[in-house]
């Protein structure tokens, strides 16, 4: 075992404890057991100069011309340089109240989103709804005086229903099986939680006129994110003008497609009225995309490789789904299990996403499900590469992966429009007007 290798396994078991849990699913981490967020300023002081040291004993490693070695140290230092960013930067434990939302509730609906919960996993709730109170009050510490106002206002709007939420979430709890030895625990739990939660907003909602307006990291800090944090060699304008030309290559994929169809008409969409149906529907198209890959040189299958599926979102995850993505990519000990991403029901027209994917689910197999792939694939590399793509995942974020999903849709899109291609896929059309994506979203 190499020095950075017993520093990154070192690394990472504490990051496990410290990184904050957040509302995306790529950086959603597997927690010690009775796992509980610590953000009071003595914790921080703490994670500042475990941070010091971890710095120290990378820059003392003895000099190697080894070229894996030398990208894993790199992959080190960018991990490192993401925690300075979250506490130092962002600073999101002080300017941002929705932190301690995130580190409390966030923290029920991240241990909810595995299928069937059991009784192991119920009592890791019931564990994170009892240390809820503690975590918003060292919140109100940390946020008083810091805060900015739009966080604050967005904190208290995404509470404001949740004396509702969390009761409901804790009666669809007791109604399964796994829940009979937990019950009164989860109830007692949930009770103050709730309390918490709503003296949190009320509190909140009181201080908004007094916090400062939002300000920005700058041009400076974010082009030292793209080179220490995201190992990126662009500046932010090549990254503008990147993304104009991603769109204009979309434009024109898009183009070509319809010219392609011009004489035959449009492909129709397979399209879902109900849950169950999209379901079953996806579960056949997520099969022929996979075989589209094989068949285009796209992207290999390995036999290991388990499925990306829906299912119905479940009845306790229903009342706190803003909190998240409403997945599970399961994880580096559960590679032999298919990932899950839910199926919302709406009462009314949908948002523009979750109607894309019931038209035609192969719009969230190509790129979500395309997520659960680059995951599920880098959680099966011999130990050697996989530590370095763990913390690839973990410290960059979930940038890296869009970039890898939306390349593998241009290659689709490709394979696509090529004249004879047999396979179409497509989306709905744009709106005249595209809103903000529910939360939850990407």
């Amino acid at each position: 075992m190499s020095d950075s290798h017993e520093l990154g396994l070192e690394f990472w078991a504490w990051r496990a404890a410290q990184q904050p849990r957040s509302h995306d699913d790529i950086p959603r981490i597997d927690r010690p057991t009775g796992w509980t967020p610590r953000w009071s300023a003595g914790d921080v002081a703490g994670y500042r100069g475990d941070l010091v040291d971890f710095e120290r004993r990378l820059a003392d490693l003895a000099p190697t011309q080894d070229r894996a070695e030398l990208v894993d140290r790199r992959l080190l230092r960018s991990a490192f340089a993401r925690v300075r960013w979250e506490l130092d930067v962002l600073r999101m434990w002080q300017t941002q109240p929705r932190f301690y939302v995130d580190q409390s509730i966030g923290v029920v609906f991240d241990l909810l989103t595995v299928p069937d919960p059991d009784a192991a996993r119920l009592e890791e709730v019931a564990h994170a709804l009892e240390q809820t109170p503690a975590i918003l009050a060292t919140g109100r510490e940390n946020v008083a005086g810091e805060a900015y106002a739009p966080f604050a206002e967005r904190a208290v709007g995404e509470l404001a229903e949740i004396e509702v939420q969390v009761p409901a979430v804790v009666a669809a709890l007791l109604a399964l099986p796994a829940a009979a030895g937990v019950a009164e625990r989860l109830q007692r739990a949930a009770d103050a939680a709730t309390t918490a939660l709503v003296d949190y907003r009320q509190w909140l909602r009181s201080v908004v006129p007094d916090l400062p307006a939002l300000r920005a990291v700058g041009r400076d800090l974010y082009q030292w994110f793209l080179t220490e944090v995201a190992v990126m060699p662009l500046t932010p304008e090549e990254i503008l003008a990147s993304g104009r030309a991603e769109l204009d290559r979309a434009i024109a994929l898009e183009t070509l497609e319809r010219n392609r169809n011009h004489h035959s008409g449009q492909p129709q969409a397979p399209g879902a009225t109900t849950v169950a149906d999209q379901c079953r529907l996806e579960g056949e198209l997520e099969q022929q995309v996979r075989d589209f890959y094989v068949a285009r040189g796209v992207l290999s299958q390995p036999g290991t490789l388990h499925h990306y599926t829906n299912l119905p979102l479940p009845a306790h995850l229903v009342p706190i789904a803003w909190l998240g993505v409403t997945d599970d990519l399961t994880g580096p000990r559960r590679v032999d299990e298919d990932g899950v991403s839910y199926v919302h029901e709406f009462d009314g027209e949908p948002p523009y996403f979750y109607a894309a994917n019931a038209l035609d689910p192969r719009a969230g197999i190509v790129h979500e499900g395309a997520h659960y792939q680059q995951l599920a694939l880098s959680w099966r590399h011999p130990p050697r590469a996989a530590p370095a793509l763990l913390r690839l995942r973990l410290q960059r974020g979930h940038r890296v992966l869009q970039r890898g999903a939306h390349a593998g849709l241009r290659a689709l899109r490709r394979r696509a429009a090529h004249p004879r291609g047999d396979v179409q896929l497509h989306a709905p059309a744009r709106p005249a007007r595209r809103g903000r994506r529910p939360a939850g979203h990407r």
